[in-house]
């Protein structure tokens, strides 16, 4: 069950739009350049978001196992 967890909380972080991360990309963005991100730049960034998901999930699920197996290393 704690593996699980991690496994979603890596993921949440990663800087992909849809997620977590992108929410805190787009936040940093805003605060140095004291504007917000125009919808089609949010627009695009969804959309790389959804083909790096695709990536990770179905054309490269390893990278992503590698990924989690180093953090687990790290932290267990």
């Amino acid at each position: 069950m704690i593996a699980w967890s991690l496994i979603l909380a890596i993921i949440n972080i990663l800087p992909i739009y849809p997620l977590d991360g992108g929410a805190i990309v787009f936040a940093l963005y805003e605060i140095i350049t004291g504007k917000k991100p125009s919808p089609t730049f949010t627009n695009v960034c969804g959309w790389i978001g959804f083909i790096f998901i695709i990536l990770f999930f179905w054309v490269f699920p390893e990278w992503l196992g590698g990924i989690i197996e180093r953090v687990f290393d790290m932290l267990f």
